[in-house]
């Protein structure tokens, strides 16, 4: 199996990282969130409708039932908040998300 096969319309690009600068930490960082903010990652890659998967659905119903009523919860790395936040959101949690990528925090 290739890995078109395996994540289709995920594209896999190569880094030297034997090219990278001594700032490799700082470099690594910016590629990462940089292509993070090229995905425009908001959750809709996996859904053409807008709609949650039953895989979703399923994992966020048990995740509502770990989380005591009307909690606040943080959720580091949140991306656009898609679909984790939206839901625990509507469920009357309060939620409060952190990422590295402006971008994203801006799409939530």
């Amino acid at each position: 199996m290739t890995r078109a096969e395996i994540c289709p319309g995920i594209v896999i690009r190569r880094v030297n990282l034997e090219k990278m600068s001594m700032n490799r930490g700082k470099n690594i960082r910016r590629i990462v969130k940089d292509g993070y903010e090229k995905s425009h990652y908001d959750g809709s890659i996996f859904r053409k409708d807008g709609k949650q998967t039953r895989i979703e659905n399923y994992f966020l119903g048990r995740l509502v039932k770990l989380v005591p009523d009307r909690a606040r919860v943080l959720d580091l790395g949140c991306g656009s908040g898609v679909p984790v936040n939206a839901c625990l959101i509507k469920q009357g949690f309060n939620v409060t998300g952190v990422d590295f990528c402006p971008r994203l925090i801006t799409l939530a």
